[in-house]
């Protein structure tokens, strides 16, 4: 049978017409679908489609897991519609060891072990946010105590600059903090707990700015003009390392009343579940004026919690939880008992310091207490998670968490801060943002904690060209997406106290301290437990970060002179003629 070719090509062309029309309005139904989807926050446009991220709690056998239909912000960090609300969570003397993403991820055993196989805490609430965003590894402080950090942390710039230069010292009130500039930018601005930079005033309940007064006085109540650019402060107060705050009402006035007694605290007063509480109950208040997207004005909430530090203290169950461990003496202690680690007090003081130090062990509840302290701020973490995700606030929430300095908790014969040594110098920080921050992000570079406040505003989107800073912007880094982001050796970050100076790389640390004559270089990839003296006047790493210190407008930065400083930089040849040469630098 002969086929017909030109009838049969007339009667298949409707049919292909037809088929073609079919495939082209299914690509169309496809494409609506996906702008709908991206619209709506279901694909994210930095990383992809949005992964369920999920942990296990070890006392809950349920997971914590983002609800995929919550909706969520898609920001561009330069052109932002809605700006990101803010939250920082800031701890007193955390020892980043005790932290699972930082024990189980970037240590070896051996220095994440340090008190004793198996002896560690579990964090998995505060390991969600690394796991979620960006953990730094090498964030340091400026100054190892709580006043002279945390004006560092809210000014950006050294803490002698804003005359906050040791503990119990005013910031002063020219200081320009990150809540300030937030606040101009519209941001409704919160701060609740530990606060530190009013001076010796104590408690200070919801001091709104600090004056010549406020270096003797006790009062708790006192007016002010100023609350550097925080609005929300009336769960704000100075010091004090309260166990228990109980909230009473007269005359519509709120006072608080403290409670130094761990047995008579729950938690409902235990000082960090209170804390963490208001700090809800600020956000329920504020955002249940919003009534559309439009509306909705970002917040800034700075949640200040006075734990771990001492008094080794925490309610129950917390208070005998880990009576099972046994620390041990970290192999730092063990090496300064005799007399084989570096120095940087004076011999009195570290006698001292190792008898209390020494005492502690032996006692052991202390320990198991501090570690009580930490299980209970990472079960107020997850309930703090557990709140935002209910609001539909965490994806829309850059979320913070750091402290103000380490612990040194045993190692090289100490137990709080004001030493040189990692455990006392670097802090966590973690950053989830997943609009603009990828998960599992590491930073290696070493930063310091002048940096915090210029990348904090440039992250939101706003411009801190008119602004003076110590620290640098360092966005570039979280918006990077790779996931990490290997070390910067051409950066150098200074730590100054009046007795030693810090010049630190992400491997590198020069301690100049007025206890030694000869420098100290660590060498932390080859001695992870601080205990060699690296340094020689031919070692080239040596002279760099020497050389670094000795440029006037480094020092220019520390806000005074610091004569040990400068008399240990005379000792070295040739230092006239260097310091001459880089005098106009």
């Amino acid at each position: 049978m002969q086929v017909n070719y030109n009838t049969w090509t007339r009667q298949s062309i409707p049919f292909l017409l037809l088929c073609t029309f079919l495939f082209t309005a299914l690509i169309c139904v496809i494409n609506v679908i996906e702008s709908i989807e991206t619209s709506l926050g279901w694909i994210n446009p930095i990383i992809g489609r949005k992964e369920s991220y999920q942990f296990t709690v070890d006392n809950d056998p349920k997971h914590v897991m983002e609800d995929d239909n919550k909706e969520e912000m898609q920001i561009n960090h330069t052109t932002t519609k809605h700006k990101p609300n803010i939250l920082i969570i800031m701890v007193d003397q955390l020892n980043f060891r005790t932290l699972g993403c930082y024990r189980k991820q970037q240590l070896t055993p051996e220095q994440a072990y340090i008190w004793g196989d198996s002896v560690a805490v579990d964090t998995p609430f505060i390991d969600s946010l690394a796991a979620q965003g960006a953990l730094y590894t090498q964030f340091v402080t400026t100054f190892p105590q709580c006043t002279p950090s945390r004006a560092s942390f809210m000014t950006g710039k050294y803490p002698r600059s804003v005359g906050a230069q040791k503990n119990n010292s005013p910031l002063s009130k020219n200081a320009t903090t990150f809540a300030s500039i937030l606040q101009n930018h519209g941001y409704y601005t919160a701060y609740v707990g530990k606060w530190h930079l009013h001076g010796k005033i104590s408690p200070g309940w919801a001091i709104k700015s600090t004056d010549e007064n406020s270096s003797g006085s006790t009062s708790t109540t006192t007016s002010r003009t100023s609350s550097f650019g925080f609005q929300h402060i009336q769960y704000q107060y100075n010091s004090g390392m309260h166990v228990g705050i109980k909230q009473l009402y007269e005359q519509n006035h709120t006072m608080y009343e403290s409670s130094y007694d761990p047995l008579k605290v729950n938690t409902s007063n235990y000082v960090t579940d209170f804390l963490f509480d208001r700090g809800m109950d600020i956000l329920s208040n504020h955002t249940s004026s919003w009534t559309s997207k439009s509306d909705r004005q970002p917040f800034l909430l700075m949640i200040s919690i006075p734990d771990p530090h001492t008094p080794y203290d925490v309610r129950p169950p917390y208070d005998t939880m880990f009576n099972d461990l046994t620390f041990q003496w970290p192999y730092t202690l063990n090496k300064t008992y005799h007399g084989l680690s570096p120095n940087f007090k004076n011999t009195l003081a570290k006698e001292d310091t190792l008898s209390n130090t020494l005492k502690l062990f032996q006692e052991q509840r202390p320990l198991q207490q501090y570690f009580g302290m930490v299980k209970c701020i990472d079960d107020n973490v997850g309930k703090l998670i557990h709140y935002l995700q209910d609001t539909g606030l965490y994806n829309d929430t850059i979320v913070i968490f750091t402290s103000d300095h380490g612990a040194m908790l045993g190692e090289h014969g100490d137990m709080t801060k004001g030493e040189p040594f990692k455990a006392s110098l670097n802090v966590p920080l973690i950053l989830r943002y997943p609009p603009l921050i990828a998960p599992q992000k590491v930073i290696h570079t070493a930063h310091i904690n002048t940096d915090f406040a210029p990348t904090l505003l440039s992250l939101v989107g706003i411009d801190t060209t008119n602004q003076t800073f110590h620290g640098e912007d360092r966005t570039s880094e979280l918006l990077d997406s790779s996931t990490l982001i290997s070390e910067d050796k051409n950066r150098i970050v200074v730590s100054i106290t009046g007795f030693w100076a810090a010049i630190t790389t992400s491997r590198f640390k020069l301690v100049l301290a007025s206890s030694y004559n000869t420098p100290w270089l660590f060498d932390t990839f080859q001695d992870p437990h601080e205990l060699m003296n690296y340094y020689s006047s031919t070692n080239n790493m040596s002279q760099h970060l020497f050389d670094y210190i000795a440029r006037k407008s480094v020092r220019d930065k520390f806000g005074g002179q610091f004569f040990f400083l400068n008399q240990i930089l005379l000792k070295r040849k040739k230092i006239d003629s260097f310091l001459n040469a880089s005098s106009h630098s």
